[in-house]
């Protein structure tokens, strides 16, 4: 959805940790970054020396969400966890100024720099990938 959202020529930007408390689940979800890079996504790694917990969303100027909920197969299926939903202005401009806050500690990935990364990083992310649905 993301994907085909950059594709229409929607400024899709994706605030992810710098660093993840859990490995795997980093170099999960670091195995997308290639797509969503060349899709048009806005990737940025938030500050490695600050816990990014947040789990945040904004939809142009009329839908926001905000709770504990994590984008992944066990939080949608299995945890029990909750997200509160708005449509109200107010709350989505706190999000979406919390959001841009946000990106001023965070590095946006380019492309080719993503690519030139280390081939041992590229490999545990092609290695952890069959179980991403686990995480």
């Amino acid at each position: 959805m993301l994907r085909l959202a950059a594709r229409r020529g929607v400024d899709v930007r994706l605030l992810v940790p710098g660093k993840n408390d859990v490995p795997i689940v980093d170099y999960a979800g670091k195995y997308y970054f290639d797509a969503l890079l060349r899709s048009g996504v806005r990737v940025f790694l938030y500050d490695p020396n600050v816990v990014l917990h947040a789990k945040t969303g904004a939809v142009d100027d009329s839908w926001g969400t905000l709770g504990s909920c994590n984008l992944d197969n066990l939080s949608f299926r299995f945890n029990y966890e909750a997200n509160v939903v708005s449509t109200n202005q107010t709350f989505v401009q706190e999000l979406k100024s919390q959001f841009l806050r946000d990106l001023s500690h965070s590095k946006e990935i380019q492309l080719a720099a993503w690519r030139s990364r280390s081939w041992v990083q590229k490999l545990k992310e092609w290695l952890i990938w069959p179980i991403h649905a686990f995480l």
